[in-house]
Order: structure tokens, then C-alpha cells, then sequence
């Protein structure tokens, strides 16, 4: 808990107030919908024990697995394009991870860490020469495009035509190719099976870019050239395990199963194709009480409970599994446009008061309840953000703790302190000027939002006078703040998962980085950012990880956020099997997990 647990009561009575709401929304849906299909019972039997007390441990059950089902799931929001070449937003990605291919994707199964091997996925191996400047790609033989669409491209074999159009188009159209950019020198394909990367200089670790499932998306040549409306579910095809099959704006968008995908697994009837399942349904469901009392109704099989919610909503549907996970590697943060001459936040004093003023082992133990859950038994691992490496699943190995000691003296402006936070602002020559926060909200769900708005009286508490601006993701937020930078003083949110340690290192503090959501130009964090890019030494590189983290964390190029770095657990329905054994990170869940997801029951 913080220093004097002012801002934890404050939260707490906050957190209170909501639940209160939150509460009562869900008790009169929850029953609506357990009326409509006719379930009984329901209620809480008077405040028993609540849930079960541990994590349902996660089993490979391929084997005794039956085809068929559909896996009906929520997405808070439509996605604002189809085609994620054209658009970055988390919601293009999530379907171009569905439906298209890499040339390699992670590893997943039983004791695989996330994000720590790359296999192959349009690959089915390649070759590096002595200095890692070049890189050569097999294609997997019989690789096929899905089963729609028009004959120059329905089930068609893919070829080393399609991934150089593709990656043409990525280059032309994707705001996240600034790191191959500046990689790449070329792209040839000696033949049809073959694509080979010729780079600008040795980038040892340029097998995890290409299975990234934040950069470059395989499609057909016919999609890449504009023969196919990429934008339109017609023209969405791959060779992604999942079709889009179907959507309905503002309703729900449907995918089946790629019947002639690559992967192959024996279940309960024999050796089969994957996916095992025949397709999956995400339900457009951006209200968490609604999300909550739809799973309980057993309408959606799996739910992200807060955990605060934990032991009611288990006590409520007590035959949930329980899978309990260290949260994604992702980044919430406070940014900052440093190229405005007219912004205060220049001032890395600033910077360091904003970072002072957030009391961070208050929110998690609020937003987390982890005092409370670990005296119910569960256990839930918490953690700090760096300023550019995310704490969470897939990243440890590259994470520098900031409350450790190896953070040297970048650590002091980490610690809550208003006084001394207070003394900055002051040294800073700070008198109050009003300067603008620019955010979103809804898209993200409520958790964030919440937590975004715990923030805002630690601001003020230091002397900070704000204009609180949270726009509409789709319209405004997202194409104008998160994409263009086109903020003035600072912005706030959620960083794009990424899926290897350096695209948060180039993306997001290299001056060239596309991400590069507070324009740091620090030439010695540039030098540092291409050091690593050559180190072959895994731990040499880690080495030179944790010095970029030191830096960027003194100058507070980006104030990091908790919002989410604690343990939690995603409930599912009582028949769904294998979920959590094949774990990701990223927007590789669709491929890497979700083919050998299956249901269990008649």
C-alpha cells in the first residue's frame, strides 16, 4: 500500500460508488437473460464461501478432443478497418491476425513460454548467413488461400509473388514499417518458394519481426495490388487458420474455420485439420455489467472478471473454470509532444513530478484487491511498467524492475511522493498553466477507464491544472492522437502490444520510430537502441536493454502506468477445453491459441 493511503481510501470510496452501480446493472440483466433461456437458480444462496480458491490448472487435452462448436466470445468494438495494412488500430490487427499469415509465428503448447521461440507459419524454415544480413524464407508447400472469393485466388497455393506484393503494400500503407524500413534493403524471390530479405545492416534478432504479429501480414498478390476490395468481407482472404465468414456492424463478425490449413493434430476421431473448432463469433458487448451477466447466463464462454468481481461471479456460476494468468505485455503510459516549443512537459522536471504524482502501489492494490484475493488464495503476481519495456507475459526476460536496485538512479522518480513532487513542479517554474490530456475511452473497456480516472486527482495534488479530453476512439483518438501525434501537450493510453523487445526499443524511443508517441530524439538512446540490434549475445543484449531503460526512465521520455499489471483471471464456460496451454501474448491468440481451443460437451 502507498505511503499514507490517502489516495487508496479516496479510490476505494470511488470503487465503491461504481460497484454499487455495476452491481445492480448486472443482478437485473443477469436475470433478464437467464429468464430468456430458461435457466433456474442463478442466485448468490445467501453468501456462502465464495468461489473456489484456486486456478484450474491448464491441460493439454488435444487427444480426447471432438470437432465442431462454435466459440462465442465478446470484442468491445467493431473494428474500424478490415484490412490491417491500412490501419494500425488494435481492432485491424486482431483480424489480420485471424485471417492472415506470417512467415513465422511463436511457439506455443505445455511449459513454452510466451513469445520465446518463433516456429514457422507461411515458413516452413530459413536459412541466416554469417553476419545476419541475409535471410532466406522456404515457403511450406501446399500452403492455401481460403475457399472464397474469385478463381484467381480461391484455394490457391500460396507463392513468393503474393509475399512480395504483400510486403510492397505493407510498405505503402502501414504506418507500423518504419523498424523494417529501416532494416530491409530488399526483398527478392529467386522462385516461388523462395523469399529472400537482404538487409541494410546484421539484425540478429530478425526472425521474431517476422513473426510479429504487429508488423507484416500476408495476403494475395489480388489483395495486395487492389484486384480484391481488402476492406470488404468479400475481399478479406488469406491463409490464416480462420475465414472471415460474416459481420454485422455494431452486432457481431463471425469466422469459420480454414478448412485446408497447414496444422494438423490427432484428436478424439483420428488425425484432423486444425482449427478443431468449426469457427468463432465475437459479440459487440463494450459493457463490462453486460459482459459479466451474459457469461454467467452462459451466453459468451469466457470473461475477463475483474478482480474485484472475482469471488461473486464465481459464487454466481460456480462451475466457471478459472485460469489465472500474470497480465499481457502491454504498456499504459503518459506520453508527451516534445517537438511543440510551446509544451511545459520539455521540462524533464515535469515529466518526473507527473511519474512522482502517481501512486502506483495504490491503484493495484485497489484496482486489484490483491491483499484481499490473497488472503481468499488466489495468487496474484503483481508489477511495475518501465517507462519502454511493459512487466507481463512474454517480457520478463527484458524487463528492468523499477523498484529495483539495478535501476539505478532513474528509480528516485519513480517513487510516490507529492512533496517531492511538489518540489519539481516548483523548480520547474510550473505557475499553473492549464495544458490538455488527451484520451479515450469505452474502446478500451471500463477497467481502463477507471483506472484513467483514479489518475486525475493525483495530478492535481501536485499542482498540475489540466483539460481532461477523452475522445471517440474511432474518430478522433485513434487517427488523430495515437497515429499522427497530433496532440498538443499530453496524451494517455495504451500502447500497441508488441510482440518482441525490439520494436519497443525502435519503435517507440528510436527518433525514427513509428511509434514514437512522445518524438524522444535522444541520440544517445539511438546509439544504444541500434547497439542491441546487432548483439547476438542474449544477455550482452539484455544487458544494453536495461541501459536504454535506465535512460529513458530518467528523462521520463514516457511516465508508465499500472493499469492492469496484476495477475488476473479469465473465467470460461465449463466445457471449454485447452485454454490456457497454447498461451501468447500479442495479436497471435487467433493462430497461436485458438486452433486447438474445442468444447467439450454434446
Amino acid at each position: 500500500m502507498s505511503e499514507n493511503g490517502y489516495w487508496s481510501r479516496v479510490m476505494l470510496s470511488r470503487l465503491s460508488r461504481r460497484r454499487a452501480i455495476a452491481g445492480a446493472a448486472t443482478v437485473g440483466a443477469g436475470a433478464a437473460a437467464l429468464s430468456v433461456i430458461g435457466c433456474g437458480g442463478g442466485g448468490d444462496g445467501g453468501g456462502g464461501g465464495g468461489g473456489q480458491a484456486t486456478t484450474d490448472k491448464p491441460q493439454d487435452t488435444t487427444a480426447q478432443a471432438k470437432a465442431g462448436g462454435v466459440y462465442r466470445i465478446i470484442q468491445t468494438a467493431d473494428p474500424v478497418n478490415l484490412d490491417p495494412n491500412r490501419s494500425t488500430s488494435f481492432t485491424a490487427q486482431e483480424v489480420g491476425a485471424r485471417v492472415y499469415s506470417r512467415l513465422l509465428k511463436f511457439q506455443t503448447g505445455p511449459d513454452i513460454t510466451p513469445l520465446s521461440k518463433t516456429t514457422g507459419d507461411a515458413a516452413e524454415s530459413f536459412e541466416v548467413n554469417a553476419d545476419a544480413t541475409q535471410w532466406t524464407f522456404k515457403l511450406r508447400k501446399g500452403m492455401k488461400f481460403h475457399p472464397k472469393g474469385p478463381a484467381s485466388v480461391n484455394g490457391r497455393d500460396l507463392t513468393a509473388e503474393d509475399v512480395k506484393a504483400s510486403y510492397d503494400y505493407f510498405l505503402e500503407r502501414n504506418g507500423n514499417k518504419a523498424i523494417l524500413v529501416d532494416i530491409v534493403d530488399k526483398m527478392e524471390t529467386p522462385d516461388n518458394s523462395t523469399v529472400v530479405f537482404k538487409l541494410k545492416k546484421q539484425y540478429a534478432p530478425f526472425q521474431e519481426l517476422m513473426a510479429s504479429s504487429a508488423l507484416f501480414w500476408i495476403m494475395s498478390k489480388q489483395g495486395a495490388t487492389g484486384e480484391l476490395d481488402t476492406q470488404k468481407v468479400e475481399g478479406v482472404i488469406g491463409t490464416g487458420p480462420w475465414i472471415l465468414d460474416s459481420q454485422t456492424p455494431s452486432v457481431e463478425i463471425n469466422f469459420k474455420r480454414h478448412p485446408n490449413w497447414y496444422e494438423k493434430a490427432r484428436i478424439s476421431t483420428g488425425e484432423v485439420s486444425l482449427p478443431i473448432l468449426d469457427g468463432h463469433t465475437h459479440v459487440n458487448m463494450p459493457d463490462y455489467a453486460q459482459q459479466q451477466a451474459q457469461f454467467i447466463a452462459g451466453n459468451i464462454m469466457a470473461f475477463a472478471v475483474r478482480n474485484p468481481d472475482l469471488a461473486d461471479v464465481t459464487r454466481q456460476k460456480a462451475d466457471a473454470q478459472k485460469l489465472g494468468v500474470p497480465p499481457g505485455w502491454l504498456l499504459s503510459m503518459f506520453y508527451f509532444k516534445l517537438d511543440n516549443p510551446n509544451n511545459p512537459f520539455r521540462d524533464e522536471r515535469l515529466r518526473r513530478a507527473l511519474s512522482m504524482a502517481i501512486d502506483r502501489d495504490g491503484i493495484i492494490e485497489v484496482f486489484g484487491e490483491v491483499s484481499k484475493l490473497k488472503s481468499q488464495g488466489f495468487d496474484i503476481p503483481t508489477g511495475w511498467n518501465n517507462a519502454c519495456v511493459p512487466w507481463g507475459d512474454g517480457g520478463m526476460f527484458w524487463w528492468l524492475d523499477p523498484k529495483g536496485k539495478d535501476i539505478g538512479a532513474a528509480g528516485q522518480w519513480y517513487k510516490y511522493s507529492v512533496e517531492e513532487a511538489k518540489k519539481l513542479v516548483s523548480a520547474a517554474g510550473y505557475t499553473g498553466q492549464t495544458f490538455t490530456i488527451n484520451t479515450t475511452n469505452t474502446i478500451y473497456g471500463t477497467t481502463f477507464d477507471n483506472q484513467t480516472e483514479a489518475h486525475l486527482p493525483m495530478l492535481s495534488a501536485v499542482g498540475f491544472k489540466y483539460d481532461f479530453k477523452s475522445e471517440d476512439y474511432t474518430s478522433k483518438y485513434f487517427p488523430e492522437v495515437y497515429t499522427k501525434f497530433n496532440y498538443e501537450h499530453v496524451a494517455y493510453g495504451y500502447n500497441t502490444p508488441f510482440a518482441t523487445v525490439g520494436e519497443y526499443m525502435y519503435r517507440l524511443v528510436h527518433s525514427k520510430g513509428d511509434q514514437n508517441k512522445s518524438r524522444v530524439n535522444d541520440p544517445e538512446i539511438d546509439a544504444l537502441v541500434l547497439k542491441q540490434e546487432v548483439e547476438t549475445d542474449q544477455n550482452k543484449r539484455q544487458a544494453i536493454i536495461h541501459d536504454i531503460q535506465r535512460k529513458v526512465s530518467d528523462k521520463m521520455y514516457y511516465v508508465p502506468t499500472v493499469v492492469g499489471r496484476w495477475g488476473s483471471f479469465t473465467l470460461f464456460a465449463p466445457y471449454v477445453r485447452n485454454f490456457g496451454s497454447f498461451r501468447t501474448a500479442a495479436y497471435g491468440t487467433s493462430v497461436e491459441s485458438y486452433p486447438r481451443y474445442w468444447l467439450d460437451r454434446a
